[in-house]
């Protein structure tokens, strides 16, 4: 399931480069509107599948594809922030994975990984652990070579 809400009312898109770059709406005007929603709708799925018996059985992951820059009003912004592929942050829930904490932590700015990385192999090596997948399957592709499925990944050990 994928939870969307690019066609909320606040916002064109989860985009925040900046208020006054059409259509992303920034931090302030664009951003700040969607979270209470997102809230609602992350913290109610989650008490739905707990009440249905199925957030064991569940992983909710909500995060995107990179971070955002540590330093407001870049790309000409008053607000807006560029991307930022150097550190992001990330929420799991279910799974009968252990909850309730927080693994890894950066610079007091923002700016880089200070404490226990979680990179996108380990990621999916928790992904595939929940799923039953062994770690050390392969895939083979177009050339008819091996590939294992996850590469320099090991399942997060604070989770399991």
């Amino acid at each position: 399931m994928t939870i969307d809400l690019s066609n909320h009312g606040a916002s064109g898109t989860w985009d925040t480069h900046g208020d006054n770059i059409p259509p992303y709406g920034g931090i302030w005007n664009g951003l700040r509107p969607l979270l209470p929603v997102f809230d609602h709708v992350l913290t109610t799925l989650v008490s739905d599948l707990r009440e249905r018996g199925l957030l064991d059985d569940t992983l909710v992951i909500a995060m995107g594809e990179f971070g955002r820059t540590p330093t407001l009003g870049t790309q000409g912004s008053t607000d807006g922030r560029n991307h930022w592929p150097v550190l992001m942050s990330m929420c799991l829930a279910g799974g009968g994975y252990r909850h309730g904490q927080v693994i890894g932590s950066s610079t007091k700015d923002g700016a880089e990984i200070e404490e226990r990385p979680v990179t996108p192999g380990d990621l999916a090596a928790t992904i595939y652990h929940h799923m039953g997948v062994p770690l050390d399957a392969t895939y083979t592709d177009h050339q008819g070579r091996p590939n294992f499925i996850v590469d320099n990944g090991r399942p997060i050990a604070k989770l399991i």
